[in-house]
């Protein structure tokens, strides 16, 4: 009996300093400072797909999703009354927690 697939790939540190994701014998570089948020990307896309990566996919797609992510992770936190009162500091917060991705 074949060992099921893992809902999400695990994450693993690459000697050039980047994070990497094995998925069906491919290797897809995540880069340095980015890596957390892309890695979430990339594990929508993989469970969307039937725990699959499409054949065209394409690793630099991954930003946008990142963009798109962010902005979601946004409007979330802004219905919270606690963010409108400390706006600048959540959104830095933020931008720790996401690695300074420049905001869409």
């Amino acid at each position: 009996m074949a060992r099921p697939k893992a809902k999400a790939p695990a994450r693993q540190y690459h000697i050039s300093g980047q994070s990497v994701v094995r998925i069906a014998g491919r290797d897809i570089y995540l880069g340095k400072l980015e890596s957390i948020a892309r890695y979430a990307a990339l594990v929508v896309v993989y469970q969307s797909n039937g725990l699959t990566i499409p054949e065209d996919f394409d690793p630099a797609t991954l930003d946008e999703r990142v963009a798109l992510l962010f902005k979601l992770l946004q409007r979330e936190v802004a219905k919270f009354s606690f963010v409108a009162d400390h706006e600048s500091e959540c959104q830095t917060l933020l931008r720790i927690e996401f690695q300074e991705i420049p905001r869409p």
